[in-house]
């Protein structure tokens, strides 16, 4: 015997398929929508910029802020990177100025006694290493002692120069030693492997 259908059970049924479809689609795209946004949000933050140093403050704070900045960087362009978040920070009234050494090499940075000829090595600094300087040169002898390495730029590091620095020893050595700023002598390095530690490295040029 057939069976009879209320009509109103007919509309308390689900839709047809066909009905139900651009339902269906509305919620995929509302999904897709949701999904794109986040993955735009998840790209912008990745895009986002490090955080730059805090660069503000005394001369000693900025020199800590820098110390503990290049902790964990292992190769001269980091630092260098690093050290033009202060290219406006002036350095401190009076000397000697911090510089950080980015010669990288097995041998690390030459200390010499003298910047003309006959001058001799009286050490070496390595990566990282920070020295202290008196004063700036814009040009002079090439880092072998032999002549050359004129340049400019009134920063530390940027161009030719020396820095003439404060040292423990005058003896001939070419081995790594650490100095302070209170050591008794004067010695010199060649610039372009160092920055300024923490400042902008516009501090007074040498008396030729």
């Amino acid at each position: 015997m057939p069976r009879t259908v209320d009509r109103q059970d007919v509309a308390d049924r689900d839709p047809a398929p066909g009905r139900r479809r651009p339902r269906v689609l509305a919620i995929v795209l509302a999904v897709g929508l949701v999904m794109g946004l986040v993955g735009l949000f998840v790209t912008a933050a990745r895009l986002e910029p490090e955080e730059a140093p805090a660069t503000t403050g005394d001369p000693s704070s900025r020199l800590i802020q820098w110390q503990e900045g290049i902790e964990d960087l292992k190769d001269a362009e980091a630092v260098r990177i690093l050290a033009e978040h202060y290219a406006d920070s002036p350095p401190a009234r009076t000397g000697p100025w911090p510089v950080t050494v980015v010669e990288d090499s097995s041998a690390g940075l030459e200390v010499r006694s003298r910047r003309a000829a006959g001058g001799h090595q009286v050490g070496a600094a390595s990566f990282g290493t920070t020295l202290w300087t008196w004063c700036r040169t814009e040009s002079g002898l090439g880092r072998d002692g032999s002549g050359g390495g004129s340049g400019g730029g009134s920063g530390g590091g940027s161009g030719g120069g020396w820095y003439q620095v404060a040292w423990p020893s005058r003896d001939r050595s070419g081995d790594f030693i650490t100095s302070g700023p209170d050591d008794r002598f004067r010695a010199w390095v060649h610039r372009r492997p160092t920055v300024p530690a923490g400042h902008s490295g516009d501090i007074r040029v040498c008396q030729e």
